[in-house]
């Protein structure tokens, strides 16, 4: 199951901390492909700039059978925001049939 308390970064790959020192966190929302609320559940993932950390996120989340809906800059007014409360469970994975 997705931890949404972690920031992730690019998976399979190792940063050095200098280069870390140039990322920002973003805030990316995801929700389960068929979903029956349009509410997102947010994770956080360490990336250069948009493009990158929807790159990343797309990558985290595959095997979930998840979809990214926005992803968010940090200094953005809804940046950190939890609207997540009437959201979808999360799926543990793809082929989960509780949902």
């Amino acid at each position: 199951m997705l931890d949404l308390k972690s920031i992730y970064g690019r998976p399979n790959t190792v940063v050095l901390p200098f280069l870390r020192s140039f990322m920002d966190t973003f805030q990316v929302g995801i929700r389960n492909r068929e979903a029956n609320s349009s509410a997102l559940h947010n994770i956080f993932v360490k990336a250069f700039d948009v493009e990158d950390a929807l790159d990343i996120a797309t990558k985290v989340i595959k095997p979930y059978d998840m979809i990214v809906k926005d992803v968010i800059r940090p200094g953005h007014e809804i940046y950190g925001l939890d609207e997540s409360a009437d959201a979808d469970p999360l799926r543990l994975f793809k082929n989960d049939n509780r949902f």
